[in-house]
This record gives structure tokens, sequence and C-alpha cells, in this order.
């Protein structure tokens, strides 16, 4: 999936636009509300629109098309007066070609009494016959699942089918307590060791239904929320090593799920370069999405000499200019302390934690020298201007004057040419490319402050 449009679909009463230029795999972070599970239902209604449309033979033909006009009107945006429009890599969804594709699509598993193969895979959506699939294949979903369970999981826990008649309903063995059920698990297992074993199963069968001459879909979402902490980082884990020649797609609400996985990705299996990481959110009644990566000053420099307007690459220059500027904040206003590592630290060693919502470290700073003349034994005011002197940044006035011009730049060229202003007349290349100088020499102060050799 390299590009997904919707418009009036669902959430959305705007156009929403998912470019995955290269068909890279995805990792989106949104909080509830922000329209996650309505392009999960964009997706499988693409992909699945057969099914989800199938007429009842059983009815006239004007019934049959009334019925297919209510199920489409529940996928129209209820503020909207038009129809929903979804095209996927610019195709519209209705002339989609979906046989070379094979889409496996999950959503959380619910509290249960009991667990059957059968439910697991007949309610979450896939491209097989799961009657005939099961029949053939249980026993090896099974083994798969205990295998997981022992090593990749460190589980005490093990499976086996108890009923085969109904559904390959499983029974549930705790090693460790000797406890064994089949009915009522909820009472006697937690929800998360239940919903791990139901997890494997369901990962365990589309590894056996992948079929390498299509192109494989994996969308997932919030699928592992009802997990324990440890099984979390191990499921992802399962799952980034298991398919990875299949196209992930994973939607989170939860942002430590999403800064574990993004760190597994870039510092575990090092593969960054294959996936794109996107924030979906509001402002106002619209949704918006933005891909989280740090945008280049020298991929500005390109575009800027070739646009014959500015309205995109300013918007790119305000972003820019944030950005640095929150690499530069989260070092000087906290000292580290954003660094997990060195919340530990400080914990740990029982060093002091300060923090003031209406003031910040500089303003304690400027209030100690302002006592310093104050003090009238030498030595003592000059030991305190030495200590204050250590985490002073020298030749800071060249700092100051780029971020007072970029922000100068920011109120007569950015937000005009990135937000549109009735009645502002266009502005000059050159404004763009001032800024863009700036931004520069903006980098250059903030990587030598992060590296300490200013």
């Amino acid at each position: 999936m390299e590009r997904l449009e919707l418009n009036h679909f669902k959430a959305f009463n705007n156009t929403l636009i998912l470019d995955n230029a290269g068909g890279k795999n995805i990792l989106l972070f949104g909080e509830n509300g922000a329209g996650k599970s309505s392009i999960f239902s964009a997706i499988e209604y693409i992909f699945y629109r057969s099914k989800i449309e199938a007429p009842n033979p059983m009815l006239p033909i004007p019934d049959q098309q009334a019925e297919l006009a209510a199920v489409r009107e529940k996928y129209k945006n209820n503020q909207s007066a038009v129809p929903f429009e979804l095209k996927f890599n610019g195709v519209n969804a209705l002339s989609v070609n979906v046989v070379p594709y094979q889409v496996f699509m999950l959503n959380r598993f619910g509290k249960v009494e009991k667990v059957s193969l059968y439910d697991i895979l007949s309610k979450n959506i896939l491209p097989i016959d799961v009657n005939t699939f099961l029949s053939q294949n249980y026993s090896f979903i099974i083994d798969n699942v205990n295998n997981e369970l022992e090593h990749s999981f460190l589980e005490p826990i093990q499976i086996s089918i108890v009923d085969r008649t109904d559904g390959y309903v499983i029974v549930i063995h705790n090693k460790d307590t000797h406890l064994s059920r089949s009915q009522e698990l909820d009472k006697y297992f937690n929800e998360a060791t239940i919903n791990l074993v139901q997890l494997l199963i369901w990962f365990s069968a589309v590894q056996l239904m992948r079929n390498p001459a299509k192109r494989c879909l994996i969308v997932l979402d919030d699928f592992i929320t009802s997990l324990d902490a440890a099984n979390r980082a191990y499921m992802m884990r399962y799952v980034l090593k298991n398919f990875e020649q299949e196209q992930l797609i994973m939607f989170t609400h939860d942002y430590s799920l999403f800064n574990i996985t993004a760190f597994l990705i870039d510092h575990v299996y090092q593969t960054g370069d294959k996936w794109n990481q996107y924030k979906l959110y509001m402002v106002g009644d619209s949704h918006c999405l933005d891909l989280i990566r740090k945008i280049s000053i020298n991929d500005l420099k390109k575009e800027c000499r070739k646009a014959s307007t500015y309205d995109v690459i300013g918007n790119k220059v305000r972003k820019c200019f944030e950005q640095r500027l929150y690499d530069l904040a989260a070092e000087l206003s906290v000292g580290q302390l954003e660094k997990t590592s060195d919340i530990i630290d400080c914990i740990g060693k029982s060093k002091n934690v300060y923090f003031n919502p209406k003031e910040s470290l500089s303003d304690l700073i400027a209030d100690i020298e302002a006592m310093l003349p104050t003090i009238s034994d030498v030595t003592v005011r000059n030991t305190f201007v030495d200590k204050i002197d250590k985490f002073k940044i020298p030749e800071a006035k060249k700092l100051k004057d780029t971020v007072n011009l970029l922000r100068f730049y920011q109120k007569i060229a950015m937000h005009p040419i990135s937000h549109g202003s009735l009645g502002v007349p266009h502005y000059c290349k050159k404004d763009v490319e001032e800024s863009i100088k700036l931004l520069e020499q903006l980098d250059r102060c903030v990587k030598s402050i992060l590296d300490g050799r200013i």
C-alpha cells in the first residue's frame, strides 16, 4: 500500500491522505477517537467489499439495492451530504483488483470464557475458508503456539485441543500450577495470558496461510493493549521477526507501545529504512496525519530551487524550524531529564528533581545572579559565578540572533505561506531562501550545543 485516500469516510468529515511512498511498513500513533479505526475499516472495505456488500439472493432486486445503499450509508461520515470515496494507490475502491493481494486484519481480542480456533479465525478478517483450513492445519497451529510460548515468551503455559467437534476448543494448561481448564477461562487465568494464547493462534494461522505469490498486508489495530508490559515487548519482537517479508500496518493509541516498537525497528532490527511512522490527530473538527521524521534542510534547498510556488515549502520550513527548537529546548529546559536513563540515574543517586510550572531553570539562574551582588565575601561570590558559568553557552549571541531572525521570518513568510491569508500578497523566493539559510545556521548551533563543541 503506497497511498490511501479517504473522503467523507466514517470519522473523517474532510479528506485524509496516507501517503506511504515506497510501500513501506507503517507504524501509526493516534489517540482514541483520532480515526485509526476508520482507516482500518477503509482497508477492510477495499479488500473485503464483496463480502461486506454481498446481496441476499432471496430478496428482490429493488430490496437488494436498498440493502446495498444502507450498507454504504453506514460508512459515510454522518456530517457529510455527499457519498464517501476511497482510493487505494490512486484507484477508486470500486475498481481495485484485489486478486493479487492477501490481506490479514486483526483488532484486539475481548474477554472470553473459552477459546476455540474457529472463533479466533472466523471473528477476524482472513482470506480463507476457516473450516477447511482448520481441518488440515489445527495440529500445526497447536505445535507452533506451544513452541512460541515456551521459547519466545518464556511462559509456563501450553495448549491442546479438547474438542474438535465444537470449533476446536482448546484447554490451557499451566505447567507450574498444574491447572488445566477449557471452560470459564476468565476465572482461572488472567486476561493477558488468554489474549497471548489467542494472538499466537491467530499469527500461527497467518504464517500457514501466506501465499508467497501474492502481496501480503497484515493490518493490526491496537491488538496487544491487554498484554502485560513484558509480553508486549516480546510480542512486538515476535511480529517484527516473523513477518519481515510482509507489509505490516500497525495502529496504536498507546504511546509507550509506539516507542517500544520504534526502538525495536531503529535499534534492534535496524530496519528503519523499511518503515514510515505517522501521527494521526485532530485540529478542531479536522483530522491531520503527519509523517514523523526530521525534515532535511538539504531537501528544503533542493525543493526551493525547483519550486514555482511556495505554499508547501513554507509549511515545511516552519516545521523544520519548530523541530530544531524542540531539539534545543529538550536539552536546555530540563538538563536531559527527558532521557529515561538520566531520570533513572537522577532518582537512583538521590539527586533532587526540580520543577516549577510557572518558571524555567533560566528564571532560577537569573534570580541567583541578581542576588550575587549582595554576597560580600568575594571568594564565595566567585564560587557561585564559576558554577553558573559552567552551564552557560559561550557565544550564545549567535544562537539568540539566529532564533530572533527566524522568528521574524516565521511571522512574515512561514505562517502566511503555510496557513494562507486572505488578501496577503505572494511572498518572494528570497524570503524562503533566507529562512533556509538561517535554519542551516540554527542547525549548526544546535548540533554544536548538543555535542558540547560551541
